[in-house]
């Protein structure tokens, strides 16, 4: 599994902008995907249950929940991690 990890020391640059486009892009060509959501604001969290009402088929999982992300299986595909202000 690749794991891309979105971050930036500031906030409001962007990073779940970018996140979320990044795995729709990738989800558009064919690829396996799935985001993470490791800020505290919650918003790729937000941005997926909005989608869910038009089909996302991009799963999102809290990146607060250490198990939950540990137990992705190694073939599946990209992760791809919406990080907190400050790191990076």
């Amino acid at each position: 599994m690749k794991i891309w990890l979105v971050a930036c020391s500031k906030g409001g640059v962007g990073k779940t902008t970018l996140a979320v486009n990044l795995a729709a892009a990738k989800a558009a060509a064919g690829d396996q995907v799935t985001l993470v959501d490791a800020d505290p604001q919650g918003s790729t969290t937000r941005w997926s249950e909005r989608r869910a009402a038009l089909g996302s088929v991009i799963p999102v999982l809290d990146g607060h929940n250490r198990t939950q992300v540990r137990r992705l299986p190694a073939g599946a595909g990209t992760a791809i991690v919406d990080t907190p202000a400050g790191v990076g």
